[in-house]
């Protein structure tokens, strides 16, 4: 949880990599699997889909640039390249820190973020969501 939470924050992918090594497209398919369950597990917020929304903006951009040429095109993938990794830094963690502090409120204790792993931390969450449902 401490890793996903802190790839959350920072955004550097490499620290799912424990130990040897791993190529960037290991890492990529790890991370997509685990932000994957994520959503599975927790919907979609109105944060993230301003952050899919600029990602969509961004691809735009590529396009237009391979298209045209156009040195707009060029200035539009810097713009929209610095606005998602701003997104990314604060609403991924508002996101993450706000389930957390749900989670942790329930369970009436704190919950450590190292040892406890994300499938412990999802089982918790479901617990709390079956609860709720039936209480």
């Amino acid at each position: 949880m401490s890793v996903w939470r802190d790839i959350h924050k920072t955004g550097d992918l490499t620290l799912l990599v424990y130990e040897g090594e791993a190529n960037e497209e290991q890492i990529l398919d790890a991370w997509d699997k685990i932000d994957n369950s994520f959503i599975l597990e927790f919907g979609i917020s109105e944060q993230r889909m301003n952050y899919l929304i600029k990602v969509k903006q961004l691809i735009t951009a590529y396009c237009d640039n391979i298209i045209s040429g156009s040195p707009i095109a060029g200035v539009n993938i810097k713009v929209k390249t610095k606005e998602i990794e701003d997104l990314f830094k604060e609403q991924q963690s508002a996101e993450i820190g706000r389930v957390i502090s749900q989670v942790t409120k329930f369970m009436g204790q704190r919950i450590d973020l190292k040892s406890t792993t994300i499938y412990e931390f999802y089982n918790h969450y479901n617990l709390m969501v079956s609860q709720y449902k039936a209480g």
